[in-house]
C-alpha cells in the first residue's frame, strides 16, 4: 500500500510535470497560441510605464524559438495578468510598481489561467454530445438498445443549463484532443446509459443534472497527466479533484462555483461501497464521509456505467453485461459493491430482458470461465468449482457471474488459494478501478 504522503506528492508531481509542459510549449513557441504573453523590461518603473507597454504590445514574436537555456529560464518566471493582458518581468519587479503588482496584478499559477483566447473563441466541443452519435452507436452497437434520440434531446437541454468558470472550460477542451479520443467515446457513451440508468430511478432533474455535470467533469485530470507518469490511470480522480477545488478558488460567480457533491462524487468516481476501491484501500483521508455507504449515488451509477463501457472495449456486449454483474453483484462473504437498486436499475436497462436478448457468444464466455478458475491454484478446487457452475446454472449469463463470485470468495477468505494472476489481468479490468479481485 502506497502511503498518503507519496501517493499525494505524486499527484502534486504529476500536475507540476504537465504544467510545466505546457509553459514550455508557450515559451518554446515564442508566444501562447492561445493568447500573447507580454515581456516587460526593467525600465518599467510605475503603472503607467506598464500600462503604456502593454497597450503598445511589445510581446514576444510568435515565429521566434528561444535557446533550451533561455526556455528553461523563462519556465520559472512569474507571470501575471492585468485586466486582459497577460505579462512577466524580463529583470526585477522595482519602484511603485512593485505594490502595484501586487496590489492589482493576479499571478498566474496555472496555465488554465492562461489559456484563454484573444477575441471570438471557436465553438466549444466539449457541450457537443450528439455530434459523433453514429460514430458511437457503430462502435457500441447496445447504444441502440436505448432510446436514443430521446436521451440525447434530454441531455442536450440539461448541458445548455451547465455554466463552468474559463478555466474548466480550458480543460475540458484541452480533454477533447485528439489524443484522448477513446477515452472520449467511453464517457460518451457511458453518459447515455448512465442517464437511462438515472430515469429508471425515477430521479428528478437536479439530481440527473449533476450526473451529467460529473459525467463531464469526472476525468478532466486527464488534461493535467500523460501516461509516463506512475498510476496516471489509478490517480487521475485525486488530481481531477484538486483542479476542480483549484478552479472554483479562482470562481467570484457563485452561479459557476461546482457543488461539493460533485466535487466529492468527482473524487470517488471509481470507488466501491464495500471499500474495495483503490482510494479507500490506500486509506486516503480525503475519501472519509464520501465512501462506503455515503459514497454520493451519482458516482455510483457514473462508476458501474464506466466499468460496463470499459469492458465492452474487449468483449461482446453479453459477455460485458455477465462480467460486470458478477464483479459488481454480492454473493455468499462477498458484498456487492454498489447499492442494490442501481444494479438492478443498470440491469433492467442494459439487459432490456437481460441475457434473452444480450447473446452471448459460447467460445468467447467459456474461454472467460477458464481465465476466471485458472486464477486458483489448486486443480482440486479448479475441477470442484467446475463442477458447481455446470451444476446449478443453465445459460452463459449465470456460469460467469457464478465464476466471477466463487473466484471473489475463496480470494476473500483463502487468499493462498489464489495464483499470481488476478482478476485485472484475467478479466482486462479497466485499470482505474485499482482491484486485484
Amino acid at each position: 500500500m502506497q502511503k498518503n504522503s507519496d501517493f499525494d506528492a505524486s499527484v502534486d508531481s504529476a500536475i507540476q510535470t504537465t504544467e510545466r509542459y505546457y509553459r514550455e510549449q508557450i515559451f518554446s513557441s515564442g508566444c501562447s497560441s492561445l493568447v500573447p504573453i507580454y515581456r516587460i523590461g526593467d525600465n518599467t518603473l510605475n503603472p503607467d510605464s506598464l500600462k503604456t507597454q502593454l497597450q503598445g504590445s511589445p510581446y514576444i514574436q510568435k515565429d521566434i524559438r528561444f535557446s533550451p537555456k533561455v526556455i528553461e529560464t523563462l519556465l520559472d518566471v512569474k507571470i501575471y495578468r492585468l485586466e486582459d493582458w497577460h505579462f512577466f518581468f524580463q529583470g526585477d519587479v522595482q519602484g511603485e510598481l512593485l505594490d502595484f503588482v501586487d496590489k492589482h496584478c493576479q499571478e498566474v499559477s496555472s496555465f488554465s489561467q492562461v489559456a484563454q483566447q484573444d477575441g471570438p473563441q471557436s465553438a466549444p466541443t466539449w457541450n457537443c454530445i450528439d455530434k459523433n452519435i453514429d460514430t458511437l452507436t457503430e462502435e457500441f452497437p447496445i447504444l441502440s438498445c436505448l432510446d436514443i434520440d430521446k436521451l440525447v434531446l434530454q441531455i442536450n437541454q440539461v448541458i445548455q443549463d451547465i455554466s463552468f468558470h474559463q478555466s474548466v472550460e480550458t480543460y475540458l477542451e484541452l480533454f477533447h484532443q485528439a489524443e484522448w479520443a477513446k477515452k472520449l467515446k467511453i464517457n460518451q457513451s457511458s453518459m447515455f446509459s448512465m442517464v437511462a440508468v438515472a430515469n429508471k430511478l425515477m430521479w428528478g432533474e437536479d439530481k440527473i443534472k449533476s450526473l451529467i455535470t460529473l459525467s463531464l467533469l469526472k476525468d478532466i485530470g486527464y488534461a493535467r497527466l500523460n501516461e509516463t507518469i506512475k498510476n496516471f490511470e489509478v490517480m487521475h480522480p485525486l488530481v481531477s479533484h484538486k483542479l476542480m477545488c483549484e478552479c472554483n478558488t479562482l470562481t467570484e460567480d457563485e452561479n459557476l462555483v461546482v457543488s461539493d457533491e460533485i466535487i466529492s462524487a468527482i473524487l470517488v468516481h471509481h470507488e466501491f461501497v464495500d471499500g474495495s476501491g483503490p482510494l479507500a484501500r490506500m486509506q486516503h483521508p480525503l475519501i472519509e464521509g464520501c465512501s462506503g455507504n455515503d459514497m454520493p449515488l451519482i458516482s455510483q451509477v457514473s462508476g458501474l456505467c464506466d466499468l460496463y463501457f470499459g469492458f465492452l472495449n474487449d468483449y461482446s456486449a453479453g459477455v460485458a453485461f455477465s462480467i460486470t454483474c458478477g464483479f459488481v453483484l454480492g454473493q455468499g462473504d462477498v458484498k456487492p459493491r454498489y447499492n442494490a437498486d442501481i444494479i438492478e436499475a443498470f440491469s433492467s436497462v442494459l439487459k432490456l430482458g437481460s441475457c434473452d436478448r444480450l447473446e452471448i457468444p459460447s467460445a468467447e464466455a467459456e474461454s472467460l470461465i477458464g481465465a476466471i478458475l485458472n486464477l486458483l491454484k489448486d486443480a482440486r478446487v479448479r475441477k470442484n468449482a467446475s463442477a458447481v457452475i455446470l451444476g446449478k446454472t443453465t445459460s452463459w449469463y449465470e456460469r460467469i457471474t457464478l465464476a466471477l463470485n466463487i473466484v471473489r470468495n475463496i480470494a476473500r477468505r483463502q487468499p493462498d488459494q489464489l495464483g499470481e494472476f488476478s482478476l485485472i489481468s484475467a478479466l482486462n479490468l479497466p485499470v482505474e478501478f485499482g482491484l486485484n479481485y
